[in-house]
């Protein structure tokens, strides 16, 4: 199977736009230019992704599913930058064959400035910071993260010269984390953030049999960004710790199996895994500095789960995702396997956790749900609904529809083929619970919005498109 992703770069007259820089991304991974694949357009706006830049399909996927074509899939989406002007992002469905995406047209672009502070004004040096923008009509989503310079500093962009809606996260050596918020903003003020004066925590660690655990790691929960590995401490030999830079309210404390001894040089990947772990237990604190804490660790085992459809299928691919309920920062995942279960090693049993499941079914779509669980060492029946199917139909006309989805997170459109009168199916609406608005247009029509779609999972929702002629 040939892996190459490939397209143009226009300006906005639809002419080919040479040397300019398209970076390509998968969603919910930041899109950077440092780290992220990039390639420059040749004559004609052309740019092309071939193996060599895509080798981070090999890192994701576990399951080979790419290569043996199978139906799990990235979500991937580009964006182009050249002097001074920026696309906006677009999003695909990858299964790794070969795919082309749409003209990336540039736009003037602009530069958004952040500034981190301490407490006391000093600049927040080398802080972790988290970028999120967002706009509305037509919707776009960027995302960056970097690291401040020694003046507190951090710079990130070119994006298309609009308004947004600015979320920054910010993290520093042994201080709280600190989110702030612009909700319409043009980019030409900088955001400053500081970062609170944090708290020294002091604790001791013990098992669930009540015995001391020396060697696990402890670290403020539910940090906003950065790598928790560089905010960890480690307790001792009687499970004692000191923990700075907590906040002094809502804090909470995450607890980590201590690392795993590397004997050689085929034991990384499991002492990496382990370190990126998600942690054994997340214990809410007093928000006064009270007596030391002492924090009694649940006791853990294997969490296997079977994953089932409603009508008792069990799904081939995909992936689940674990979380401490309430803690958005604190996951893992797993991937399905070819029978439908998937394992967490290192689960706390006892402990009010949530399941994500996101399944890749070639005949249904995607499915999606959440699950509230208590794990424990009994084996877990999971049931996912089935993928919701919309199949529309223009009155009295084969004219191509063309179909966006209001909610979704990029709204791209989709192109519905005909098929013996009726459109192809829009699939993979989690049903129950879900009622998208559909915008529908076609050639010599108006636009239209449906709204409030009744998707079932047993049978297709099949709905009569009429269009006034423009």
């Amino acid at each position: 199977m040939e892996r190459k992703i490939f397209g143009r770069v226009v300006d906005l007259g639809g002419s080919g736009v040479r040397d300019a820089t398209v970076i390509l991304g998968t969603w919910p991974q930041d899109v950077r230019i440092n780290d992220s694949p990039a390639v420059d357009t040749v004559a004609g706006g052309q740019y092309v992704f071939g193996p060599a830049e895509l080798s981070f399909v090999d890192e994701i996927d576990d399951t080979e599913a790419y290569r043996n074509g199978g139906v799990f899939a990235l979500d991937l989406w580009a964006r182009a930058i050249w002097r001074g002007q920026a696309s906006a992002p677009v999003e695909l469905r990858w299964t790794g064959s070969l795919i082309e995406f749409p003209d990336l047209v540039l736009l003037p672009a602009a530069t958004g400035n952040i500034s981190v502070r301490r407490s006391d004004g000093a600049a927040a040096k080398e802080a972790v910071i988290e970028v999120m923008l967002t706009a509305d009509e037509p919707p776009v989503h960027f995302h960056f993260k970097g690291i401040a310079d020694g003046k507190g500093r951090f710079e990130f962009g070119p994006v298309p010269r609009r308004k947004y809606s600015v979320s920054v996260d910010a993290v520093c050596q042994s201080e709280p984390p600190q989110r702030a918020l612009w909700r319409t903003h043009d980019l030409h003020e900088t955001l400053v953030v500081t970062l609170e004066e944090g708290r020294t925590v002091r604790g001791t660690i013990l098992t669930w049999k009540g015995e001391p655990a020396g060697g696990y790691r402890v670290a403020a929960a539910g940090l906003p960004t950065g790598d928790p590995l560089d905010v960890t401490v480690q307790a001792d030999d009687e499970g004692c710790f000191e923990l700075d830079g907590v906040p002094r309210f809502d804090a909470a404390i995450a607890v980590y199996r201590p690392p795993p001894e590397v004997q050689d040089i085929d034991a990384l990947d499991d002492l990496l895994e382990e370190l990126h772990g998600p942690p054994l237990q997340i214990f809410e604190i007093p928000s006064s500095d009270a007596a030391p804490l002492c924090l009694a660790l649940p006791a853990i085992g294997m969490l296997r789960i079977e994953l089932v459809d409603t009508r008792g299928k069990r799904p081939k691919s995909g992936h689940a995702f674990l979380f401490h309920q309430g803690h958005e920062h604190t996951t893992t995942s797993s991937v399905v396997e070819p029978h439908g279960v998937v394992r967490f090693r290192n689960a706390p049993y006892d402990t009010p956790l949530e399941i994500r499941a996101s399944i890749d079914d070639a005949q249904e779509g995607k499915l999606e749900q959440r699950f509230s669980i208590l794990a424990s060492g009994e084996e877990l029946t999971l049931r996912v609904s089935g993928a919701g199917t919309v199949i529309l139909k223009l009155r009295d006309s084969d004219t191509e529809l063309r179909v966006r989805d209001c909610q979704a997170r990029f709204g791209q459109l989709h192109t519905l083929a005909r098929a013996e009168g009726w459109s192809s199916e829009l699939r993979g609406w989690t049903a129950p619970g879900y009622y998208p608005s559909l915008e529908v247009e076609a050639a010599g029509y108006r636009k239209k919005v449906i709204e409030g779609i009744h998707v079932h999972d047993d049978a297709p929702t099949k709905i009569d498109v009429e269009l006034e002629p423009e």
